[in-house]
């Protein structure tokens, strides 16, 4: 009865066994053998992916990273993709984030025209690599080096304490010329005023001399008209007749000097030509005016409390039809006077320009921040390598305030100028 027992609990335990490796043969046929198919992708990097992240197809999950194996210098991502999902040939197989910090996962992208081909079974394809939270701050840094260096230049003119006196004492200096010139326009507006009283005087007394004239005429009309009969009338009509007379005989010598100067070969070919030269010089000034769309003068001057010196400079901007200009003019006049001949562009808000900075040859650039504020930069005279940084507020179309440094590469508060700029 006892070994009966027993064998009973061991064929039930036999057959639990044989019950138990028929389910996991069955799990495993299921989920290995019939639930999709493999290939791996290649990378330099990736970035913290592990097995078991998931695989993303246009932000669909298509399947998991089996396994991540480094292959000499490059990773090897084995994917597990799902049954019934066809990868394109073409697609783009990049890393992505959850987040800034999420967890990672690989995210295919499809090509913008499907060719009809697919990744096969197994397949090895090269990955891409996409931009983490470790290039971002990489990139970062490099931005922020270059902003730094522009913080750097700008605090050569700007930090300085005696630029920012000079600046100050600048826009002191403005606000008097302001003062200034609302002076003389108010005086102006007055001389026009008391000139438009004079021109009223004058024409009034034209309008009475045209009286006296016409009264002048009646008078010899009465004269005429009522003519005494003991000839004295006639005696004043022969009198007049006679220095009249003698007026003709000086208008004909007159006339006889001048036909023999006229008549004369060289003096005629000599206002020929004078006249033919001074027809195509008009004709050559009309052709040049007719070309410029517009031309404006501008002149300035500025001053640096560090050196004690002035700078005077004047110029002219002339504009054809379209985007260019010309730019000449001379900068420091009357202590070296260096020529300007500039040849530039408007693209957007920004000016390029071409040319003699200061008597030497470089490239600059303008930038308008707003209608009435911009800023400047020329980088000239390459031997030595100057770098003028400026920038400009107009307070109106005619006047602005200028603040520059000639050379920010070296002593920058030094090279430093404040003044004022017209336009006219």
């Amino acid at each position: 009865m006892k070994g009966t027992s027993e064998v009973k609990v061991g064929a039930v335990a036999l057959g639990a066994l044989a019950i138990f490796l028929a389910i996991i043969s069955f799990l495993g046929t299921f989920s290995f053998a019939g639930g999709g198919y493999g290939m791996s992708v290649i990378y330099d990097q990736v970035g913290g992916l592990k097995e078991g992240h998931v695989v993303r197809y246009a932000g669909v999950d298509v399947g998991t990273v089996r396994a991540v194996n480094v292959e000499g210098n490059k990773v090897e991502a084995s994917l597990k993709i799902r049954e019934g999902i066809r990868i394109p040939q073409g697609s783009q197989f990049s890393i992505g984030a959850d987040g800034m910090l999420g967890e990672k996962f690989v995210a295919i992208s499809p090509p913008s025209v499907l060719t009809g081909s697919y990744i096969g079974v197994g397949e090895k394809v090269k990955g891409s690599q996409g931009a983490g939270l470790d290039e971002f701050m990489a990139a970062s840094g490099k931005v922020l080096e270059k902003l730094e260096g522009i913080a750097d230049a700008l605090n050569n003119v700007l930090g300085d304490k005696e630029v920012q006196q000079s600046m100050r004492d600048g826009f002191m200096n403005a606000r008097d010329i302001s003062a200034n010139l609302n002076t003389f326009s108010r005086v102006m507006a007055e001389v026009a005023a008391d000139n438009q009283k004079e021109i009223s005087v004058m024409i009034v007394q034209l309008s009475r001399m045209a009286e006296r004239m016409n009264n002048v005429a009646t008078h010899l009309d009465s004269i005429l008209a009522g003519a005494d009969n003991d000839g004295q009338t006639g005696r004043d009509l022969a009198a007049m007749s006679q220095n009249l007379a003698r007026a003709s005989e000086r208008v004909e010598k007159m006339t006889a000097t001048l036909e023999k100067v006229v008549t004369d070969p060289k003096t005629e070919s000599d206002l020929r030509a004078t006249i033919k030269n001074a027809k195509e010089t008009s004709e050559k000034a009309n052709k040049v005016l007719t070309t410029l769309e517009s031309s404006r003068f501008q002149a300035e001057a500025l001053y640096s409390d560090k050196r004690g010196d002035w700078l005077h400079n004047m110029g002219v901007t002339l504009r054809p039809s379209g985007n260019g200009f010309v730019y000449l003019g001379a900068d420091d006049i009357g202590d070296g006077s260096k020529l300007n001949l500039q040849f530039g562009r408007d693209v957007d808000d920004f000016a390029f320009r071409l040319g003699s900075m200061r008597g030497k040859f470089g490239v600059g650039v303008d930038y308008r921040l707003s209608s009435s504020f911009k800023v400047y930069t020329d980088v000239y005279d390459f031997d030595e390598t100057k770098v003028k940084v400026g920038g400009e507020y107009m307070f109106n179309p005619k006047i602005s305030l200028v603040g520059e440094s000639l050379d920010v590469t070296g002593h920058g508060s030094e090279n430093a100028y404040v003044g004022v700029r017209t336009y006219f």
